[in-house]
């Protein structure tokens, strides 16, 4: 990835599932590409550099026509009774357009804008409405769809073929374009917030962490581990690290043989796999303004996941995938989520080989 924009350093980012999405809600240059599975803690900084936010999004999504409407899904599973769910090229190959439902095809008609204070917003043409039992594809647009007899299968069936849509969506955060998510926050206002928990997530791994100094400062930091000479560290000495290194907020990142960090197109660690692991996202340090930015200027393709991001290596790891599945499970960072059947059938995989 580092390699491919030019960064002149990088580290690994969100946890990866093993269908090879980010686990938690990520944008990147104004594109949403999906919403979490799971509330979490995301990272964000400003388009001006001038702000970082370390906490749990608020986000909402609307397509507006005459009226506003909510949508509650956005690559994430199918719409529930009365929902309508988004669906676009950024989740090809993971998340499709339902069958037997009633849809609308968005066509991409002009610029990303920031439409309010916290909202990227973008212009769509209809280019497509129906209720079928055939799912109907984004063709490098937007699918909303419902199920048939819903509410929102009424407001979609409304749509006529060259109305303009306006799709806005948010994180409740001034000027975000860009976002990933973590678990669980280590630091905040100076406050550690990790604390000591019997799950295998939490005992003495690799690490990866971003930070943020009351000035500004920008930490990336990686800790390897698993080795004579590096141990790794626990998520409570990962918090104290990061305080001592005059972070304020940090936030805890995908770990063990995921924790990577590369300067200057040097792998600068030694992952403890003894080599790079493929991973789902990654946070990126580029030389100059970022090239891909794509609010008030034309719309850039959007590139499906690569798969294998979330690979079996992911799954068995405790500091990585399977450790955050066990954690999600049980309740340790918050509530407990209800895994989906992929997520289920990975969890068992990790446990069965503990």
């Amino acid at each position: 990835m580092a390699r491919r924009h030019g960064a002149v350093a990088a580290i690994n980012g969100d946890f990866g599932t093993p269908s090879g999405r980010p686990s938690h809600t990520f944008a990147e240059d104004g594109d949403l590409k999906q919403l979490s599975f799971a509330a979490a803690w995301n990272f964000a900084i400003t388009r001006g550099e001038d702000k970082t936010f370390f906490a749990r999004p608020f986000e909402t999504i609307t397509a507006e026509e005459t009226d506003v409407w909510r949508v509650e899904r956005w690559n994430f599973g199918q719409p529930a009774f009365n929902d309508i769910a988004a669906f676009t090229s950024a989740g090809q190959g993971l998340e499709s357009p339902p069958g037997n439902s009633c849809s609308a095809r968005l066509a991409p008609a002009g610029d990303r804008r920031l439409g309010s204070p916290t909202g990227v917003e973008t212009p769509y043409s209809v280019s497509a409405v129906g209720c079928s039992a055939i799912p109907m594809s984004p063709n490098g647009g937007i699918v909303l769809a419902a199920r048939p007899g819903s509410m929102g299968a009424i407001m979609l069936s409304s749509l006529t073929v060259g109305k303009t849509v306006d799709i806005t969506w948010s994180l409740g955060w001034e000027n975000v374009v860009d976002t990933l998510g973590g678990t669980p926050l280590l630091l905040d206002q100076g406050q550690r917030k990790a604390k000591k928990c019997t799950q295998s997530i939490c005992a003495r791994h690799p690490r990866t962490a971003i930070g943020a100094t009351p000035q500004g400062k920008i930490l990336l930091v990686v800790i390897d581990g698993r080795r004579t000479r590096s141990a790794g560290v626990t998520l409570v000495k990962l918090a104290n690290v990061m305080r001592s290194l005059g972070a304020v907020s940090a936030l805890n990142l995908d770990g063990g043989g995921s924790s990577t960090i590369v300067v200057k197109k040097r792998l600068k660690n030694v992952p403890s796999d003894g080599k790079e692991r493929p991973v789902s996202s990654a946070i990126l340090v580029l030389p100059k303004g970022d090239q891909g930015e794509s609010i008030g200027s034309a719309q850039p393709r959007t590139a499906a996941p690569r798969q294998g991001a979330g690979g079996e290596a992911a799954v068995l790891d405790p500091a990585s995938t399977g450790g955050l599945l066990e954690a999600m499970a049980a309740g340790t960072f918050g509530r407990r989520v209800q895994l989906s059947a992929e997520l289920r059938r990975a969890l068992g995989r990790f446990r069965a080989s503990r």
